[in-house]
């Protein structure tokens, strides 16, 4: 018998993270999301958690666990909605998941955000991290405060060896994550961001998806 680590997941949208979590062997017991679309879709994808549709900062019934994992919503700290952003009122969800977890006094804990919160939280044990060298087809930094052990790279955009020796292998592509093998070969491109005008090749990760309502730029 070996002891199954246990996690609560804040902010938990319809589940991203939650997945990594349970692929990590790890056992979601909570998850809390105040939009209700994002938590029926968590609850269909992770029927074994209990899923809560609440306002945290409203919300104060958590069990023991072992690990909190939270992503506060960051439009407000995204240099993406540079127009719209209001730091101080993202740090009021900010805040709530730091007090949950001062409260809670996990044995693990990670807030992940947009690189920019790092410059409202100076005094917090934080990394930043590119997706891109962990597997994931995209080019993704974003920044991960906690204690928590340190990960592991695994991959490079050119593969090769870490300081230590051990081999990295190369940046997944698109084309490659979405099994395009036809499209590689017969165009090699695809538009990823319209607005900047900036074309990926589909043998590269992607650039950044932003979230929003349009994304017929995706597909199109």
């Amino acid at each position: 018998m070996y002891y199954v680590l246990t996690a609560i997941d804040l902010y938990s949208g319809a589940g991203g993270a939650g997945l990594g979590l349970e692929q990590a062997g790890i056992n979601v017991i909570l998850a809390v999301d105040s939009w209700d679309q994002a938590c029926k879709s968590y609850k269909v994808n992770h029927p074994n958690t209990e899923v809560i549709c609440a306002d945290l900062t409203e919300f104060d019934s958590f069990p023991h666990t072992d690990i909190i994992w939270g992503s506060p919503p960051c439009p407000d700290f995204s240099n993406a909605n540079r127009s719209h952003a209001n730091p101080q009122r993202g740090l009021r969800f900010v805040n709530r998941f730091l007090e949950i977890v001062y409260n809670l006094k996990p044995k693990f804990w990670v807030m992940e955000n947009v690189p920019p919160l790092h410059n409202y939280l100076l005094g917090l044990r934080c990394m930043e991290l590119n997706g891109a060298n962990f597997g994931v087809p995209q080019i993704r930094k974003r920044v991960f405060f906690g204690k928590f052990p340190q990960p592991i790279q695994t991959h490079s955009k050119d593969g090769g060896y870490t300081i230590e020796g051990g081999k990295l292998l190369p940046w997944v592509g698109a084309g490659e994550a979405l099994e395009l093998d036809c499209l590689l070969a017969r165009i090699g491109h695809t538009k990823a961001n319209m607005k900047a005008g900036r074309y990926t090749p589909l043998t590269e990760p992607s650039q950044t998806v932003e979230s929003g309502p349009n994304f017929t730029h995706l597909t199109s």
